[in-house]
């Protein structure tokens, strides 16, 4: 699976990831996984990180993403509104990022943030303290 990483809470695709890597199993499984269960390698980020060697540098101090998806998307919607009568969940999914590439730099913390008080889904988002539809990503460096 060098093209596909199981993404959130699948604890158990996770070990059958680990046993079975296999051509047949990697197409049987792709085509019958749903929506959401999966984390792409999207070509932007294969070039950042392979190519000019940059460092996510959330993933760097978390980097179990089972324990610490470190969701960004999205803070107001929680159903899609594409069809099905708001009845199909949006995906939850980490789109924000901070890539660096210093070795004088090291990352000391770095999170998720999404304002001091609860945050709700729409319709009631207008009472959010956040004024964004996904959470920030802050990260604390050291400078050496």
């Amino acid at each position: 699976f060098s093209e596909l990483a199981f993404y959130r809470n699948y604890p158990i695709r996770y070990q059958f990831r680990q046993k079975l890597n296999n051509k047949i199993f990697k197409k049987i499984f792709f085509a019958c996984s749903l929506h959401g269960d999966w984390k792409f390698q999207w070509p932007t980020t294969h070039i950042l990180e392979n190519e000019a060697k940059m460092i996510d540098s959330y993933r760097e101090l978390h980097p179990n993403v089972l324990e610490n998806p470190g969701i960004t998307w999205s803070t107001v919607e929680k159903m899609s509104s594409s069809g099905w009568s708001w009845t199909i969940p949006e995906p939850q999914d980490r789109i924000d990022y901070i890539y660096y590439r210093s070795s004088l730099l090291s990352p000391i913390e770095s999170y998720t943030y999404q304002g001091h008080e609860t945050v709700y889904p729409k319709p009631l988002h207008w009472r959010n303290d956040y004024p964004s539809d996904h959470f920030a990503v802050i990260t604390t460096f050291h400078l050496r």
